[in-house]
């Protein structure tokens, strides 16, 4: 959605404002949707409702200047592929998760390649 654009348009990107509108609730695929947006240093998904979602690959690959990601809402239940979700994520050292997260059905091929973790984190409430 804002990445894997053919112009350099999503690398000159910093922030998404209004993501907390977004109706996600019959998503299915958020494959590569901030790929390539380099310059986000962070990116609010914490109302996205991901209960239906199948395709997660390559979501957040290459946002280099991320530094922490809060995924505590994400339900995951249903996610098929995780590939590469978080790959070159450099600068990446928290990825915080909810009881919904589990990655037990999914495909997690170089899920964390090119990050400083690899792994998710519990939230704690």
């Amino acid at each position: 959605m804002f990445g894997n654009w053919d112009d350099l348009a999503p690398r000159a990107l910093t922030e998404i404002i209004g993501l907390e509108e977004f109706n996600t609730s019959n998503v299915q695929y958020m494959d590569a949707m901030f790929n390539d947006c380099v310059n986000f240093t962070s990116i609010d998904v914490s109302n996205f409702n991901t209960e239906k979602v199948l395709w997660m690959d390559d979501m957040f690959y290459n946002c280099k200047a991320l530094t922490s990601l809060d995924l505590s809402n994400f339900n995951t239940s249903n996610v098929e592929d995780m590939n590469k979700m978080f790959a070159n994520c450099s600068s990446l050292t928290e990825i915080l998760v909810g009881p919904n997260w589990t990655d037990a059905n999914a495909s997690k091929t170089d899920m964390f390649t090119g990050c400083k973790i690899s792994e998710v984190t519990q939230k704690t409430v």
